[in-house]
């Protein structure tokens, strides 16, 4: 676990290096008025003025997630699990019956940057070095989608899906029903002026099927600016919360009689977007910013979307890498984290409240399922596939093994119907 989470990291950082332009156009223009975010003008990233050289992304688009427009299940039936291997960038996704323990189908990955996620119930694989995302079905992929094609549909979609890109202010639209990539969605307005990379790191989402609104944070930080020991220096620069008509695709006004639309934090560098179930609230962890060798700006915060408030409800000492935050139900919550020497830590956190005991001998790439954690324990490329209970902090198993594959760590589980 800890070295998946050092190498995605050298990943990101890689992928801001800007090594090649990404020339795709066609865009759904939306946003107005950014409001706190500022003009991020025109000029190239060398200067201000027409002597500056030309401005060039990433080669890699490098999605997030998927949000599918539509109810979470009541229950699941399947657990998806992945695996990677970075050195030999490959990876695999295999489906694991839950009642039985059964292994089913499995699908592998040229790709060793590979996200194993779920939404309103529907499997994916996403492929973040090669910018595809694959519908899965029982462990198998049923559709591709190629996040560089732009799309060129102005009609609305009916069964659509979200996927925020982190090395630019964009979110692509899945049509599900014909497979293919619809259209973006532009956030460039909510740029942060003076953001050498030229993107608003759109890091999460979630959909809240009360309101019919997905909501996306922008992490708004300087992927240029991290130093050699990969801290990132404090900014102005404040994150932000933006809210997407989930039948129009345009942003709406969460701000009130604010200026612009879109929610400022106060936390920085944020992650783990969550909704409560009546869409009263988010809630996100954020792992802050270097001020000097101290880490601040750091824990949880959660935002109040009948007024656009936000309150910090629990400020993280130390300077420990937040990386998750699973929430349980109420106040109670899960936080991991990596100490020091990458060894990975969980403990139970009361929101509004202090950090709370440890909890030990949690299995790799867990997944909640409203009562137990789900994930993986490998022993030397063998995946176990085990239930821990909460209650008793121990692990029953469900598989003995999973993938087919030789992998020495898990990247992901995914409850699926």
């Amino acid at each position: 676990m800890a070295k998946r989470h050092l190498l995605m990291l050298g990943l990101l950082l890689g992928g801001s290096a800007f090594a090649s332009a990404c020339t795709d156009t066609k865009i759904v223009t939306i946003g107005g008025d950014a409001g706190a975010a500022g003009d991020t003008g025109t000029s190239g990233a060398g200067g201000e003025g027409g002597d500056a050289p030309a401005f060039e992304f990433p080669p890699s688009l490098n999605p997030q997630g998927v949000v599918v427009i539509g109810p979470a299940p009541e229950t699941s039936t399947h657990l998806l699990v992945g695996a990677s291997d970075y050195v030999a960038s490959t990876g695999e996704v295999v489906s694991i019956t839950l009642g039985s323990g059964a292994v089913g189908d499995h699908s592998t990955f040229e790709d060793g940057d590979l996200e194993t996620t779920s939404s309103a119930g529907i499997g994916f694989a996403i492929e973040r070095t090669k910018d595809r995302v694959h519908l899965l079905e029982d462990g198998k992929i049923s559709t591709t989608f190629d996040l560089k094609d732009p799309g060129s549909d102005t009609v609305p979609v009916d069964q659509k899906a979200y996927v925020p890109l982190y090395n630019q202010s964009l979110i692509a639209i899945l049509d599900l029903a014909e497979g293919k990539v619809s259209r973006r969605i532009d956030l460039s307005a909510f740029n942060a002026p003076g953001d050498s990379d030229r993107s608003a790191e759109i890091s999460e989402g979630v959909y809240d099927p009360n309101s019919k609104i997905a909501y996306f944070v922008l992490q708004r930080i300087d992927l240029n600016s991290y130093d050699e020991s990969f801290r990132l220096p404090c900014s102005k620069n404040p994150g932000l919360v933006i809210g997407v008509d989930t039948d129009t695709d345009e942003v709406v006004d969460l701000n009130g009689s604010g200026a612009g639309k879109a929610i400022e934090l106060k936390l920085v560098n944020q992650r783990s977007l969550s909704v409560n179930s009546d869409g009263s609230a988010l809630y996100m962890l954020a792992d802050g910013c270097y001020d000097g060798d101290s880490k601040i700006s750091r824990g949880v915060e959660v935002v109040d979307l009948s007024d656009g408030s936000t309150t910090v409800a629990y400020e993280a000492p130390g300077n420990d890498y937040l990386s998750r935050m699973i929430l349980l139900g109420g106040p109670d919550a899960l936080l991991e984290s990596l100490d020091d020497t990458f060894a990975t830590h969980w403990n139970k956190l009361e929101i509004g409240g202090k950090l709370g005991a440890e909890i030990h001998d949690v299995p790799q790439a867990v997944s909640f399922d409203g009562t137990d954690l789900l994930g993986v324990e490998v022993t030397g490329k063998v995946g176990k596939v085990v239930r821990y209970e909460l209650s008793t902090e121990s692990s029953t198993t469900i598989s003995p093994t999973s993938w087919v594959g030789e992998y020495s760590s898990a990247s992901g589980t995914a409850l699926v119907q």
